[in-house]
């Protein structure tokens, strides 16, 4: 056989078609697209949930308050809470709304979220990187008074002692803000006494008067409204502080809601309560604030003597910027977002990350998939059109043939391709192809059999 006919078997042979009874190879240049397109995808999604939407964290800090407190319960009960949803949280205890501002605004060892009184931090510095999920309870103002002494407003204590708890305190701050809206805050004398030890001061005649912000159910204030050497004082100008700070409002002690049995209190007591309100940094992942104000939810919006069902948790009370996962959880009525209803979170959390991502993705893969069809139909065309190259060179051996010898040795190359061809593993409706293709090698064996040897018939 000719050299060059070798050649060009052996180049046929060695990956331009295939072997009898093989499949051919998928284009070099479909992988590559495949390739490219697979790694865009992959980029995409790394980036994504790395960069864009990060997963939320599996732990954050939450500053709560002094131990046995309305904080600490309330922070214990979101912590259990949140564990069944695989976050754990960290409580930190502290003295309370003054000291969990501070924490909330550290650059460094601070926490993500506290429980703050209501008016704590408002409109200081750092309070703009900080948003609030919503307010959780009434913390009433209770001013508890020696019962001889002659006190029915906040301006009669001029002169007096009062405990009002230590200086990281709310309490201290909002009684520290009512002392010198009444022009009293430079003739009065603070006590740093709080809780049970404050209302045993008040009892002894230690003190002259006892300050709470807190829940009526706490043991010492009840105490305190049945003990005969203690009055409460009723705050009759509560309309007055909730016009001059609207994170206060005026509220109403039913006459008996806290011991029918002695009618205690013996008449309606009016007074004026900030809301304890649930605050986090800004960056603190939306997951996580979602969980914070569900969870909040669930354990506040019972009620309770001086609240109606449903009224907490409230997004009016805060005085702080409202987060958006927060606003759209009252948008929806309180109630968890429609995946979480049906998932557990972290399978609901993922399921929204990568519907955000599925945005993208549909843009990416649109033109692929668009151009997956024609890709296909030339690949399966390919592997028909790819003999032509070679029939087209045995034509051109053929013609150029200057023996018998020669012109066989391309008859039988032809001969052995015709039988190749009936092994091309290509779907049905492109066997039209192959026949044609097969039809084209019969033409070209026909036409070199019939051409006297040495005459260059065939050209270009």
């Amino acid at each position: 056989m000719p050299l060059c006919v070798r050649a060009l078997t052996s180049r046929r042979f060695m990956g331009k078609t295939t072997m009898p009874g093989s499949t051919p190879n998928v284009s070099r240049n479909v992988w590559i697209a495949i390739a490219a397109a697979a790694t865009a995808v992959i980029l995409l999604i790394i980036l994504f949930t790395s960069v864009i939407d990060p997963a939320p964290p599996r732990s954050f800090r939450l500053a709560t308050g002094s131990p046995g407190g309305a904080y600490a319960a309330g922070g214990q009960a979101i912590a259990q809470r949140l564990e069944g949803d695989g976050i754990r949280v960290e409580l930190v205890e502290t003295s309370g709304s003054v000291e969990n501002f501070a924490l909330l605004t550290a650059e460094e060892g601070g926490v993500d979220a506290a429980i703050l009184q209501g008016g704590v931090g408002v409109g200081e510095a750092g309070a703009d990187e900080l948003v609030a999920l919503g307010a959780l309870f009434f913390e009433p103002f209770f001013l508890f008074v020696r019962a001889d002494a002659d006190v029915s407003d906040i301006r009669d204590l001029s002169g007096l002692t009062i405990a009002t708890g230590s200086d990281g305190s709310g309490m201290r701050a909002l009684t520290t803000l009512l002392l010198e809206d009444n022009g009293v805050a430079g003739s009065v004398t603070l006590d740093d006494r709080s809780g049970q030890s404050a209302a045993d001061a008040l009892l002894a005649g230690e003190v002259d008067a006892v300050v709470y912000v807190t829940s009526p159910d706490r043991p010492y204030v009840r105490q305190l409204m049945v003990a005969p050497q203690a009055s409460l004082v009723s705050i009759d100008r509560s309309e007055a502080y909730e016009r001059l700070h609207r994170y206060l409002s005026g509220i109403v002690l039913p006459r008996g809601v806290v011991d029918l049995a002695t009618d205690t209190p013996a008449r309606d007591i009016t007074l004026i309560a900030p809301a304890a309100s649930i605050v986090t940094r800004r960056d603190l992942h939306p997951a996580i604030q979602e969980l914070l104000i569900d969870a909040a939810g669930e354990r506040y919006r019972h009620g309770d003597v001086i609240s109606d069902p449903g009224f907490f948790p409230n997004r009016d009370l805060v005085g702080f910027e409202l987060a958006d996962e927060a606003a759209q959880y009252f948008d929806r009525g309180g109630r968890p977002n429609f995946l979480q209803r049906f998932l557990p979170f972290w399978a609901a959390n993922m399921v929204e990350r990568l519907w955000v991502l599925a945005i993208p993705l549909a843009t990416l893969m649109y033109p692929l998939v668009r151009a997956a069809p024609p890709v296909y139909r030339w690949q399966i065309r390919r592997r028909i059109h790819v003999w032509y190259r070679d029939v087209r060179r045995l034509e051109r051996l053929g013609a150029d043939a200057n023996s018998p010898e020669e012109l066989q040795a391309v008859r039988d190359e032809l001969a052995r391709m015709l039988l190749e061809t009936r092994d091309i593993k290509v779907p049905l409706p492109y066997n039209d192809d192959v026949f044609r293709l097969r039809s084209h090698i019969r033409l070209v064996d026909q036409i070199i059999s019939n051409q006297p040897v040495g005459d260059n018939v065939i050209t270009d």
